[in-house]
């Protein structure tokens, strides 16, 4: 069996001139739930997605990012995450200029 690719925190740095807007997907597995929160991220600026947890009958759970979107635009990073092999806190993503878009590039996928 192997272990979970579950994403619970990260750090997104802006490469671009322009501020941006990043929609989080944080998604509940057990309660299955699925919560937004949004990060404006400064030119050459970076954001946190921070990690979020719940409680249940005592015992602390994590719950798992699942997306990250541009808002305003087309580009979508889904999970599994590239390069993600087991949980992983502190994701490194980045913001670039393709041409006209805006993408994200992470270790795995640069």
């Amino acid at each position: 069996m192997r272990p979970p690719t579950d994403v619970y925190s990260a750090i997104i740095h802006n490469q671009t001139l322009e501020k941006v807007t990043i929609m989080m997907t944080y998604s509940n597995m057990i309660n299955n739930t699925v919560t937004q929160h949004s990060i404006a991220i400064a030119p050459g600026g970076m954001g946190v997605a921070k990690r979020r947890t719940f409680m249940r009958n005592g015992v602390e759970f994590a719950i798992a990012i699942t997306a990250m979107h541009l808002k305003d635009s087309q580009t979508t990073l889904r999970a599994p995450f590239p390069g993600v092999n087991s949980p992983t806190a502190d994701y490194k993503v980045d913001i670039v200029q393709k041409g006209h878009s805006l993408k994200f590039t992470t270790c795995a996928s640069a």
